[in-house]
């Protein structure tokens, strides 16, 4: 809505300036905002396929191994919700580093 030029051409009166200013404002306002609420989105769909995931996981983890089929089935899942190898890999490594502080048939904390 604003443009940032060589100023030759100004608002010169006291409304002029308010109504630029009201304008640049709204301007930013129009970008700025819709930009966050989609990163935020974005950030948001990432958490819930991370999540998916690890449940996913979870599962397959169950009887504490993973064999080639539950594999297959997870990297299927992984490709399916964008996850790259890497972001799979730390989750992996997370998620089982994670459930070594838990006993597997009570669920209480290891020392």
């Amino acid at each position: 809505l604003t443009t940032v030029g060589y100023g030759d051409v100004i608002p010169i009166t006291p409304m002029g300036k308010v109504f630029g200013g009201c304008i640049t404002l709204i301007g930013v306002g129009m970008v700025a905002l819709p930009a966050g609420i989609l990163a935020s989105s974005f950030s948001e769909q990432l958490r819930l396929h991370r999540r998916r995931w690890e449940q996913e996981l979870a599962t397959a983890l169950e009887d504490g191994v993973v064999d080639s089929q539950e594999m297959a089935q997870l990297d299927e899942l992984r490709e399916q919700l964008g996850l790259s190898e890497a972001d799979a890999e730390l989750l992996f490594e997370a998620f089982t580093r994670e459930s070594h502080r838990t006993c597997p048939q009570c669920r209480t904390a290891l020392h």
